[in-house]
């Protein structure tokens, strides 16, 4: 007879739009263009779902779900910044530049400055592989006199 949902139909027809949304995002790992400062665009989120952005502060089901979905989401950006940070390197040839570069890529990553996550995690990762690449040339430099000092004795053929 009638059409109209209630409004216990609407908030959970709303949560499943907004499980589904998460799903998608899941797949395509696109999080970080949602976000907004240190938290997930909400105006995003409403149209991308199909309702008013009131759903996410009135809906106590979304609410919750928003909110462990940026905790979550906080929590994975922290691993992913610490194994970022966490790359092996010899302990003798790596120096105060790696924690130098380490205490700048953090800085720029720091919300302070407005950057969107993507753009800081580029930052920290861009920074870990300077480190890396500083700590490949000094190897780069020491394997260079080894091989001349091969070469020289006589020990290797040159090529």
């Amino acid at each position: 007879m009638t059409d109209r949902l209630n409004g216990r139909q609407m908030a959970l027809q709303s949560l499943t739009r907004f499980k589904e949304w998460i799903g998608e995002r899941d797949k395509a790992g696109d999080w970080t263009s949602h976000w907004k400062g240190d938290k997930l665009s909400r105006a995003e989120i409403a149209t991308a779902c199909g309702f008013g952005t009131s759903a996410l502060r009135q809906n106590p089901a979304i609410k919750d779900a928003l909110e462990k979905l940026e905790a979550r989401l906080r929590e994975e950006m922290k691993a992913c910044s610490i194994a970022m940070g966490g790359l092996q390197q010899d302990e003798d040839s790596h120096t105060a530049a790696v924690d130098s570069d380490n205490a700048v890529a953090g800085l720029l990553a720091s919300p302070k400055f407005g950057d969107d996550p993507h753009v800081a995690s580029l930052r920290q990762e861009n920074a870990a592989l300077r480190a890396e690449i500083a700590f490949l040339n000094e190897k780069n430099e020491l394997l260079q006199h080894l091989d001349a000092h091969l070469c020289e004795t006589g020990r290797m053929v040159r090529v």
